[in-house]
């Protein structure tokens, strides 16, 4: 009796164990459980299981518990893995969310805007449904990758940051099956392109890939069916097996065959189990020197389809490699551009391109997320010739900084959208009608400055009060305005 009297008495004076150190009430009267991470920060987590949240929840900047106030600046891991949410607001003082913090979880938000997160965990949106668009502008570090954004079907759009300080990698299929990703672009320092990267994306019609790569992995592209071309950097060294085209409907970690979802199993009017659907009808390769290829890094491709462009002064290098005369029935040299993107606002931005004396008529397109929103057609002299949806100006431009203070030519974009990414391509062709030149680049045009009637006024319903410390603001887009228009940052 004795002997359990004793182990009674310490299950009793044992301390209870929670998930969490303190709860609160968001505005809408949800519980929200937190942990305190020390100083006057917390993280959201959940109450020790899944599904934790539902309905619409909005976590504050600031929570107070027992009179002390603390920062949310963390969501933490799993913390709402497997939730179905109606809506969810973030803070703009996130700064990390930790791994699986959104695996599995059905998010019903157009835009999740992350203005401030610097870190972000393994597979913290794998499966993640129904977001379609998020941006993290200030990321500085990817832990671990895992299958990041693995099956976000639903994911239209993810912009990074020029440059992830902290990371110079991907991981293997970290994009794999989004099916509806149409464009990227990727950080500024990136070395490798892993295993099944993008495999799967059906949807994607453009991906540039930053100077620094130096591998691309097999299937890093494989099923990608509307990508129509791809640019290879010159530092890029191997290249995996194949590593594009292919089917996607048939790829071993390819989406579930779901009529509802994808249309009827198209994607914009392909079926993606035809191989002979694959758009894909160029690769330019950068290098002087052809990258290291197996005999089945190009086994998807057909041969007499796509046309390899390689630099023009190492044409006879590459029609010497035998696995690439094999690949493509036409290798063509073409001059590489130079361009650049300045004078960007909200609404405008000004390209710049070095000229060609060998071309005669540049064709200059831009895109938002694969979607061809205008085009110029510009003559040898620079001048321009017909547009399509503007009106830019273009003239000569001196610009003293370049090397023998080399005339640019210049393209001005107006009526932009503001907050937006767009990639664009510069191809010419000589007197010949022959392609002999091509560039490409991406920008993101500046968030607006309107006042906040103006921000919300075309679509009001999207804009709601919301109650901060006892403080009201405005919530749109998973942004906070003051009563008087003005964004809060911190």
């Amino acid at each position: 009796m004795k002997k359990i009297y004793v182990i009674l008495a310490t299950l009793l004076l044992a301390p209870s164990t929670f998930a969490y150190d303190f709860t609160a009430l968001d505005i809408n009267g949800n519980t929200i459980y937190y942990n305190k991470l020390g100083g006057d920060s917390v993280e959201v987590t959940n109450n020790g299981s899944q599904n934790t949240y539902s309905g619409n929840i909005v976590v504050p900047n600031n929570v107070k518990n027992n009179e002390l106030i603390y920062r949310v600046t963390t969501i933490g891991a799993s913390a709402f893995q497997a939730c179905t949410l109606s809506s969810l607001s973030l803070p703009i003082g996130i700064q990390e969310i930790k791994s699986n913090a959104f695996n599995t979880a059905k998010l019903n938000t157009d835009l999740l805007y992350l203005p401030n997160l610097k870190k972000i965990g393994s597979s913290a949106f794998s499966i993640c449904w129904n977001l379609r668009k998020l941006q993290m502008p200030k990321l500085q570090q990817i832990i671990g990758g895992g299958t990041m954004f693995r099956d976000c079907y639903e994911l239209e759009e993810i912009v990074f940051p020029d440059e992830l300080k902290k990371s110079d990698q991907l991981s293997m299929h970290f994009f794999d099956s989004d099916v509806k990703l149409k464009g990227i672009k990727l950080p500024s320092n990136l070395k490798t392109i892993p295993i099944s990267c993008f495999s799967a994306c059906w949807s994607l019609k453009y991906v540039i890939l930053p100077d620094s790569t130096e591998s691309i992995g097999e299937n890093a592209f494989l099923g990608c069916i509307w990508l129509k071309s791809i640019t290879i950097p010159a530092n890029v060294k191997t290249i995996g097996d194949t590593f594009i085209c292919g089917k996607a409907w048939t790829y071993w970690g390819g989406a579930p065959y779901d009529d509802t979802r994808f249309t009827g199993g198209k994607v914009d009017g392909l079926l993606p189990n035809d191989a002979n659907n694959n758009q894909l009808n160029s690769i330019y390769f950068e290098g002087l020197t052809p990258p290291q290829v197996t005999t089945k890094t190009f086994a998807n491709i057909t041969k007499d389809k796509v046309t390899c462009y390689v630099p023009e002064e190492a044409l006879t290098t590459y029609k010497a490699d035998s696995l690439y005369v094999k690949a493509f029935a036409a290798i063509k040299g073409y001059h590489l551009g130079d361009s650049k993107v300045e004078n960007i606002t909200s609404y405008t931005a000004q390209i710049k391109w070095l000229p060609d004396s060998a071309v005669t008529q540049y064709t200059i397109d831009l895109y938002i997320s694969g979607t061809k929103i205008a085009q110029y057609i510009v003559d040898g002299e620079g001048n321009l010739q017909s547009s399509q949806r503007y009106a830019p100006s273009v003239n000569r431009h001196k610009n003293d900084t370049t090397v023998n203070t080399t005339d640019y030519f210049v393209i001005t974009l107006d009526g932009l959208n503001a907050s937006t990414t767009y990639s664009y391509t510069i191809s010419g062709i000589n007197a010949a009608r022959q392609h002999i030149y091509h560039e490409e680049g991406v920008f993101e045009t500046k968030e607006s400055s309107e006042g906040l009637f103006d921000i919300i006024a075309p679509e009001p319903n999207k804009a709601r009060k919301v109650l901060i410390d006892g403080q009201i603001y405005i919530l749109r887009y998973n942004k906070i305005y003051t009563l008087h228009g003005k964004e809060i940052t911190n």
